[in-house]
């Protein structure tokens, strides 16, 4: 019995024998030539597959840190910042400096520091800037498919349909706001994953001027919408003027 060698390439075909040939054994023999062709694919796909998890495991573990410094030797090394995981993109090897920010070892862009985590994407789209990633709503009913699930805000084009001049700044609340939205369902609005409010809701934001059309006045029924205003006055002292846009 003879080891049987292997070789890591890909065998595009295996070959069978065929009927009218002289099967003979041994390593170059008729009837290890499927079997060779067969190992060497193995060997391939195996080398192939060990040497994908090590790429794996190099990028799952990113134990460097700027809190303790680090020297990074190429691309593949992660450094964490906080919650965010970083990859060095200029030349190396990178020394990193115990305490250090990514501003100030070269900043964050191309040849310098750049993000391998979703996290500053999360955090971008929960701040003041993410609506310029995702757009606005076209109107007020247009909040209740969108569940941020933290607190951030949202400007929509119009109150019924898009530019009818109720255009409106609305936050996310993400405590229990199932009373409000029971109560004052046009200036709370939950979303639909959960539309009793329990799980947080849009509220419009009423730090400053507030119009009408924003409730609906001169675009639907007008008494109806005026209550609504009135009401929010009431429970809402930030509202200092509410004046008809149309």
């Amino acid at each position: 019995m003879t080891r049987m060698p292997e070789f890591p390439r890909w065998e595009d075909e295996i070959e069978l024998i065929s009927r009218n040939e002289r099967v003979s054994g041994g390593l170059d023999g008729v009837a290890n030539r499927p079997l060779k062709s067969l190992i060497n694919r193995t060997r391939y796909l195996k080398e192939k597959a060990d040497k994908s998890e090590e790429q794996a495991a190099e990028k799952v573990s990113a134990v460097k840190t700027f809190a303790e410094g680090a020297t990074l030797g190429s691309p593949r090394d992660e450094i964490l910042y906080g919650a965010y995981r970083l990859v060095w993109t200029g030349n190396f090897p990178k020394t990193v400096p115990a305490g250090s920010t990514p501003q100030g070892t070269g900043g964050v862009g191309a040849g310098s520091w750049a993000y391998t985590s979703d996290a500053i994407i999360r955090q971008t789209l929960t701040s003041d800037e993410g609506q310029l990633l995702i757009g606005s709503p076209l109107h007020m009913e247009d909040l209740r498919g969108i569940y941020p699930g933290v607190s951030c805000r949202i400007k929509t084009l119009g109150a019924m349909w898009p530019h009818d001049g109720g255009a409106g700044e609305w936050w996310f609340d993400p405590s229990d706001m199932s009373e409000l939205v029971s109560t004052y369902p046009r200036l709370f609005i939950a979303p639909t994953i959960d539309p009793s409010g329990v799980s947080g809701a849009w509220r419009l934001n009423m730090g400053g001027d507030v119009t009408l059309s924003a409730f609906g006045v001169g675009i639907s029924t007008e008494l109806p919408a005026v209550m609504t205003a009135l009401d929010a006055g009431i429970i809402n002292p930030d509202i200092f003027l509410l004046e008809n846009s149309g």
